[in-house]
């Protein structure tokens, strides 16, 4: 068999393998207790600071939110708290940001946080936490692809900003943590609330902490495939190389 018909055949076998091989994709997860190792940072303090944490060479950015203006309809900007349980948003008419108005809560007004990806993200599953005591542990949360900013728009107006069609999670009460799927592929946003998101009424108390959030890594070919590729490469180069010395 001539060095030509070699190369190409490695050079073949090579490009399908890394194609039709499966590979496993390690998951990203962004750790958002305080007592994580998860890369951190803050700009600003009280209402309308952010966090910012980068895994896997995405930075997510997270805020607050409160549907407190224009009598509880409009969202004006809160404060993340950031404590050991995750991230909570205390708004405008919570008060001192301590103790149960940490938390994300439908108690008055109702919170969000919302996070932004540096690029499209596959999301697969968020942790709530309702920081050790018992409280109902009902969600909404919108994805897409946000442009522009939710201040001063309500709920209405999430789907002229890029978001789609709310997604509704109900859970029992406790005190545990809960690990939630989510739906949201190719997506850079995701407005995260309590299930009275769906109303400014309720006698529900939501309470939770957002501990974590985790995205479908993309999978990249096996080390054994990219060296079959690379192999036909070689052959490609060394047959090129001994035609230019033949002429």
């Amino acid at each position: 068999m001539t060095l030509k018909r070699l190369a190409a055949i490695s050079l073949l076998s090579g490009v399908l393998t890394a194609y039709s091989t499966p590979s496993e994709a390690t998951p990203i997860t962004w750790d958002f207790s305080s007592g994580s190792s998860t890369p951190s940072t803050t700009s600003g303090s009280g209402y309308g600071n952010l966090y910012t944490f980068t895994v896997g060479g995405i930075t997510v950015t997270a805020t607050a939110w409160g549907l407190t203006g224009n009598s509880l309809t409009t969202f004006q900007t809160a404060q993340v708290a950031r404590t050991a349980y995750g991230l909570g948003s205390c708004n405008t008419g919570d008060g001192t940001c301590t103790g149960n108005v940490q938390r994300v809560d439908n108690v008055g007004q109702l919170d969000f946080i919302l996070f932004q990806f540096s690029a499209p993200v596959d999301l697969k599953q968020i942790v709530i936490d309702p920081g050790g005591t018992s409280f109902d542990r009902d969600v909404s949360y919108w994805v897409g692809n946000m442009t522009g900013s939710v201040l001063g728009t309500g709920l209405a107006g999430l789907s002229g900003l890029g978001f789609g069609s709310r997604q509704n999670v109900f859970n029992s009460s406790g005190s545990s943590a809960l690990t939630l799927s989510l739906t949201g592929d190719s997506v850079t946003s995701l407005l995260f609330g309590t299930q009275a998101a769906l109303t400014t009424t309720t006698t529900e108390n939501d309470r939770f902490f957002i501990r974590s959030l985790t995205d479908d890594a993309v999978p990249t070919p096996e080390p054994s495939t990219l060296l079959l590729l690379g192999s036909g490469l070689v052959g490609v180069a060394v047959f090129g190389r001994r035609l230019r010395n033949r002429g």
